[in-house]
């Protein structure tokens, strides 16, 4: 799956907000930078389950993205 195509192919139309693991083994963080248009949160120290492992960060992103979402 690709998608920063997928995002790519909405055109903006949906805020998105992506959360990366700087730790992540099996999708390089610096993928993150892929994902155009796109408010990426970086996770210090946190792997590819970063909702699992660092839960309170990745819940105050979600919350930030809500927050700031128009409308």
């Amino acid at each position: 799956i690709d998608a920063a195509a997928a995002v790519a192919a909405i055109g903006g139309a949906v805020p998105v907000t992506v959360v990366w693991g700087t730790e992540d083994r099996i999708i390089p963080s610096g993928q993150a930078e892929a994902v155009a248009g796109a408010a990426v949160h970086l996770i210090d120290s946190a792997g590819h389950m970063t909702h699992m492992e660092r839960p309170a960060e990745v819940q105050g992103a979600i919350e930030e993205a809500i927050a700031t979402a128009p409308g």
